[in-house]
C-alpha cells in the first residue's frame, strides 16, 4: 500500500465514494503514475482518514472507494507556552 496522501473536502466523500479533483488528479496519473487498484490516504480535514482504492478516472476527476476509514488524533499530548521578549528601546 502506498503511503501517498491527499486532501479531499468532505462534501467530496459520499456514501464510500471520494470524488479527487484538482491537481491532484495530475499528480496521481502523470507523476506517481498510480493505477486503478491502487490504494492511496485520504483525509477530510475533520479528522478522519481513509484508505481509497482508485478507480475509474475522468481527465479531471478520479472517483475511488473507501476500503478502510478512521478516526486521526493529531492533538499533540505537550502543553506549549511561549513566550515575547521585547527588547528595550535605543
Amino acid at each position: 500500500m502506498s503511503k501517498h496522501r491527499f486532501y479531499v473536502p468532505p462534501k467530496q466523500i459520499i456514501d464510500g465514494n471520494v470524488f479527487i479533483r484538482g491537481t491532484d488528479v495530475w499528480h496521481i496519473n502523470k507523476v506517481l503514475r498510480l493505477s486503478k487498484g491502487d490504494q492511496v490516504l485520504v483525509f477530510d480535514g475533520t479528522g478522519r482518514e481513509y484508505r481509497v482504492s482508485l478507480g475509474k478516472r475522468k481527465p479531471r476527476e478520479i472517483l475511488g472507494t473507501v476500503v478502510e476509514q478512521w478516526e486521526q488524533h493529531t492533538e499533540s499530548p505537550l502543553q506549549l507556552t511561549l513566550i515575547q521578549g521585547i527588547p528595550k528601546a535605543n
